[in-house]
């Protein structure tokens, strides 16, 4: 009788956990993490903008899942930088680029050193882990070029100034026009 009633409780859980084991279909299965963009060199407390592709079973570029007719589910990937020697670990969500599968984030490390980058493409699973990054010290960072400040053209030159302009000329030409008339009839 024991052995009949937990073969029975066997049998419940293994029809309970079952759900578990095609979650991961349900979730959109594995994704591959490419980096598709990244300085060449990385200087600490300079920011950096990574790019990658998240490649849903390894080959279709994917932003969202969709869940048959209950809607759709964002890829939201989490980048988590961790180094040993500059302290912590690091995590940054990424933004959707406007190309399906292709994300964007910007990073500011705030230490020299070994940094281990691994992407989460969650829901998906498959974290990409990566090569260490070398992040070189801030002092070593080229200057950053003198921001350029756009010039804005004399009022006089703006469209919208001139069109008034011409117009009010317009307007008083007629005006002036309109008055001699008048005073010729007036004279005669």
């Amino acid at each position: 009788m024991v052995r009949k009633k937990t073969l029975l409780i066997l049998f419940a859980l293994l029809i309970l956990a079952l759900p578990l084991l095609v979650l991961p279909a349900y979730a959109g299965g594995w994704a591959e993490v490419e980096i598709t963009s990244m300085p060449d060199k990385l200087y600490a407390g300079r920011p950096f903008t990574i790019e990658f592709m998240v490649l849903q079973h390894g080959n279709k570029p994917v932003h969202d899942l969709a869940w048959g007719d209950s809607g759709r589910t964002p890829v939201e990937p989490v980048i988590s930088l961790g180094s040993s020697s500059a302290g912590g670990k690091l995590t940054f969500k990424a933004r959707p680029a406007k190309q399906p599968g292709l994300f964007t984030a910007e990073i500011t490390l705030p230490g020299e050193g070994e940094w281990l980058l691994s992407i989460d493409p969650k829901p998906l699973g498959g974290i990409g882990e990566f090569d260490a990054l070398t992040v070189l010290p801030e002092s070593s960072a080229p200057a950053a070029a003198p921001a350029i400040q756009a010039q804005s053209l004399p009022p006089m030159l703006n469209n919208t100034t001139a069109i008034i302009t011409f117009a009010a000329g317009i307007f008083l030409a007629i005006l002036l026009l309109a008055y001699r008339t008048y005073q010729g009839k007036q004279a005669a």
